[in-house]
């Protein structure tokens, strides 16, 4: 087990034991300091961080520094309502901001909670939410640059591999943001939109603990067989070895630190099943067009004028100019 392993162990376990057990004040001023100074750690590496890969483990830090905070305010509040000695750090807190005063502390509690939920939390998510679109969107540009330089000569095979790697975690990293199909659902309801794919959490589950092989699906789905071989048998272009990279990506690991990493090959049979619902749907036309025009009626929320309106208010904060 690594050392970073036993701490995030170490980290966690304090959290479960300040849920549980009364801390003493001085103990509890110590580790409300630490929480603090973790807090301006994480903000100044974000703000700070060159590329987004460089803070690519922030959600996860996001949720372990968030799951100690909370087990804070508790033992604090416990503090508070038992003995009425919370330590030096809430006190200097409730002296400075709230004047000692319970209206004014009360006022300013409501206000900082209105601006962490409906200002920070809903702008963060939309920042984020199109960056990850953007980010996205782009990537299948930077495959087609990095396939071009590699088939010139100009980049070497390590050089493009070490490329593709980037992507590949950039995907990871912005895929887990873009919320849009869970939007499409939300809106519209399972039964009129067509979901196909592993879940979230057997996603997850692969990812920690192995046991995808896209080798074996290879090897027992004829289709898939198929479709693969194709790549590399001259079907798509005279140049056999021009899609050799995206055969390699899917099956190996020369090009890439894992084989078939966004598990393309464990959806394949889900995608198709999933055009058969929509073809055996689409024969039921009453149905059909009761999905369709609800589909119509719930796209309002996702037309260019209430995005580049939350652009305005969210990210560009433009005030309106009148004419």
């Amino acid at each position: 087990m690594k050392k970073a392993d036993v701490g995030v162990a170490l980290y966690l376990l304090a959290a479960v034991i300040f849920f549980i057990v009364p801390i003493p004040p001085l103990l509890l001023s110590a580790m409300q300091a630490v929480n603090i100074a973790l807090g301006l750690i994480i903000m100044f590496n974000a703000l700070f961080a060159r590329e987004v890969l460089d803070m690519s483990f922030f959600p996860t830090l996001l949720l372990f520094t968030t799951i100690f905070r909370i087990s804070l305010n508790v033992s604090s509040t416990r503090a508070i309502l038992t003995s009425g000695d919370p330590g030096n750090v809430v006190r200097v807190f409730g002296s400075f901001v709230g004047g000692n005063d319970l209206i004014i502390g009360a006022i300013v509690f409501i206000i900082l909670i209105i601006i962490q939920f409906v200002v920070i939390n809903k702008g963060s998510e939309r920042v984020a939410e199109v960056t990850a679109r953007f980010t996205l969107d782009a990537m299948p540009g930077k495959q087609m640059a990095i396939d071009a330089d590699l088939n010139t000569g100009i980049i070497s095979e390590k050089e493009a591999r070490e490329r593709r790697d980037k992507i590949q975690a950039e995907s990871s990293f912005f895929g887990t943001m873009d919320g849009a199909n869970v939007e499409i659902v939300e809106e519209v309801g399972l039964e009129n939109a067509f979901i196909f794919g592993l879940k979230s959490d057997e996603v997850i589950r692969f990812e920690n603990h192995g046991g995808y092989n896209p080798m074996d699906i290879y090897n027992t789905d004829a289709d898939i067989k198929k479709v693969v071989d194709q790549l590399v048998d001259g079907t798509y272009a005279s140049d056999k070895e021009l899609f050799r990279s995206l055969y390699n990506s899917l099956l190996n690991t020369l090009d890439t630190d894992r084989a078939d990493r966004y598990f393309i090959l464990k959806d394949f049979r889900s995608y198709a099943e999933a055009h058969k619902r929509v073809e055996k749907a689409y024969k039921d036309t009453s149905s059909w067009a009761k999905s369709a025009m609800l589909n119509v009626a719930k796209v309002g929320k996702f037309t260019s004028d209430r995005t580049i309106q939350e652009y305005v208010d969210e990210i560009w904060h433009l005030d309106k100019v009148e004419l």
